[in-house]
């Protein structure tokens, strides 16, 4: 790995720590909170280096596969990708609004599905 990049590498890795200490293994086709993935089959430290292997390339395009939402769920996605772009602008007070409104938005549709 090149020097110059480890502080890039270092950061996901972080960020890739943090999600699966929030139950989320995003490497992994489904998710240890739906029972699809044995946890005695993570492997975090495989899971970084794959997820930061699949990242870089979205990365260097400057553009991410985010799938493709459900009627109910598009106005979450909307105001997440919205505010992914104010993030890539820098306006981190807008893109706060907007994640909090993805946020409520969720959580009202989470509270009906319960």
């Amino acid at each position: 790995m090149s020097t110059s990049l480890k502080p890039l590498y270092d950061q996901i890795a972080e960020t890739y720590q943090r999600m699966t200490e929030l139950g989320y293994h995003a490497s992994i086709e489904g998710d240890i909170d739906d029972g699809s993935v044995s946890p005695a089959l993570l492997d975090p430290a495989r899971e970084v280096i794959d997820y930061i292997t699949a990242w870089l390339p979205d990365e260097e395009k400057m553009s991410y596969w985010a799938g493709c939402p459900d009627f109910e769920d598009r106005p979450a996605l909307i105001f997440i990708v919205e505010a992914a772009r104010l993030l890539n602008g820098q306006d981190h007070a807008k893109a706060a609004r907007l994640l909090k409104a993805a946020t409520a938005d969720i959580e009202s549709r989470t509270e009906t599905v319960r």
